[in-house]
């Protein structure tokens, strides 16, 4: 099992499934590994305590296989921005009240107030979508949103389609400067080790599976991603590829 923290990334697809393959069932000789683990993906925060909720990879596709749900003893709420439940299926802050969540920081009614409701909510700044029987995903950072014109793009979602690619190992999506609209949404890709690819191929690819205004206008293939110690990916760090394309296209 693996607890990853409020903010940080979700494990890539291709690193999932390495570890599923390394739980294989049996060698057999000439065949080789067969068979696929159970894989376990914990989600937590230090402001609630450590883990919260888990998502569980089964061998086989399985209705919530890859979703997450809460922890005994743990209630969730996904809100918009007056703090009112929003619909299943649509994106909204992550709110978790529980044993172990905090009471407020010391000293510091100002933040407490932001981070805990009254009735003792935390505000997690994860954005997250609701499905049935108490599963939910994770849709990304609520400042990781990309304001392009009128419209809100999420950047998880963007890289949840990219990673569909089969030749996709991990997306970077991230809203870049532009005149007209404010933002735009760019991506890096890293590209697995025994596939190929190019830019406008994988932008072609979102096109066929998201609405126009969620496409990345820019494309970079990187060999990795910059990321911090915690191994969150720096986003930030990305920006200077799109100033100057190279391996890129745009639209």
């Amino acid at each position: 099992m693996r607890l990853w923290s409020s903010g940080a990334d979700t494990l890539p697809p291709d690193i999932v499934e390495i570890f599923q393959a390394m739980g294989s069932a049996a060698s057999l000789p000439l065949v080789g590994d067969i068979g696929r683990a159970t894989f376990v993906d914990g989600y937590g925060m230090v402001e609630l305590a450590g883990g919260v909720a888990v998502r569980v990879f089964t061998p086989f596709p399985s209705p919530g296989s890859g979703l997450l749900r809460p922890m005994l003893g743990h209630k969730i709420r996904i809100v918009d921005d007056d703090g009112r439940d929003v619909p299943r299926g649509a994106v909204g802050e992550l709110l978790v009240q529980g044993p172990g969540v905090m009471r407020g920081y010391h000293n510091r009614a100002d933040a407490t107030a932001e981070m805990v409701t009254s009735d003792g909510w935390v505000h997690t700044g994860d954005l997250a979508r609701m499905h049935h029987l108490g599963f939910f995903e994770l849709a990304g950072r609520k400042k990781d949103v990309i304001k392009h014109g009128g419209y809100s793009v999420f950047a998880a979602e963007v890289e949840r389609v990219l990673e569909q690619h089969p030749a996709v190992a991990e997306a970077a999506v991230l809203g870049i400067p532009d005149p007209r609209k404010g933002e735009v949404p760019a991506a890096a890709v890293r590209v697995r080790a025994d596939a190929e690819t190019n830019p406008a191929e994988l932008q072609a690819y979102a096109a066929e599976h998201l609405s126009d205004y969620k496409v990345p206008r820019a494309v970079v293939i990187v060999d990795e991603l910059p990321r911090t110690g915690t191994e969150k990916v720096q986003k930030k760090l990305l920006l200077p590829l799109f100033e100057t394309p190279g391996d890129a296209t745009t639209g």
